[in-house]
């Protein structure tokens, strides 16, 4: 409770592409960035997220797939430099985190879809299995047709819930947070229903609670065996009505 319910004035969401800015490329220098100006606000904590797209992340990982790309916009992609000191984005910042006192949750984006124009962020494992996405490049069209948004992660694939779980018990298993967030607003689509333009079916909603609820189970039971409180938030749409059109019954989620 002590945990859940600590003052955040301001939350402070980092959405991690500070690794690979120019002249990050040491500890000092990259937590001069983002990090130390947060010092003497009214920060209390500190969301850090890794994800570049689904499978692919910019924390040190073996159960999923490291983003080491260093062509284009990412040449200055200072995350292999890191990771032979032993720490990367994630590391650094709850490092930060603990010395001065703030909290720190790591942020997994739970459908990023940068790679849908961004092939350098195309991880293998939608590679490897077609189905587990909801189109091709091929039926993309221009920035305001939905389906330029092909590299989505259909959420009724078998594949997805075991692999979410994977990553998840492996970065609270590997890292100092107090707990992580699911955020579910980039990008706020998870089945073919709602990436086609119509609401969620009752199944669908079936899903992504059951989704959310092994999550919760793994949390608590890391917490339990860690012998510390982890926490779980998540990043919703504004209203129960607008939650249900994508496949999030907030409510169950609740009970």
């Amino acid at each position: 409770r002590q945990a859940a319910g600590r003052r955040r004035r301001v939350i402070f969401n980092n959405d991690g592409d500070d690794i690979w800015a120019p002249g990050a490329d040491t500890v000092e220098a990259f937590l001069d960035l983002r990090h130390t100006p947060l010092l003497n606000t009214h920060v209390d904590s500190i969301y850090y997220c890794t994800t570049q797209s689904f499978n692919l992340f910019t924390h040190d990982t073996r159960v999923a797939e490291v983003f080491r790309a260093k062509s284009g916009s990412f040449a200055g992609n200072n995350l292999e430099t890191f990771l032979e000191q032993e720490t990367d984005g994630l590391r650094m910042s709850s490092t930060f985190a603990r010395q001065h006192g703030l909290e720190t949750i790591w942020t997994l984006r739970m459908n990023d879809i940068h790679d849908a124009w961004t092939p350098a962020l195309l991880s293998d494992w939608k590679r490897q299995d077609p189905s587990r996405v909801m189109s091709t490049l091929e039926k993309s069209k221009d920035f305001n047709d939905r389906r330029r948004l092909w590299s989505l992660v259909d959420f009724e694939h078998p594949d997805v819930q075991p692999r979410l779980l994977a990553i998840i018990e492996e970065v609270l298993q590997n890292y100092d947070v107090d707990g992580i967030e699911l955020d579910f607003m980039r990008a706020p689509f998870y089945f073919r229903t709602a990436y086609q333009g119509d609401p969620a079916t009752a199944a669908q909603l079936g899903v992504l609670t059951r989704v959310v609820q092994a999550i919760r189970k793994l949390v608590l039971r890391e917490s339990e065996k860690q012998g510390k409180p982890l926490l779980l938030t998540s990043r919703v749409p504004s209203t129960v009505e607008l939650c249900r059109r994508i496949g999030i019954d907030i409510a169950a989620w609740i009970e």
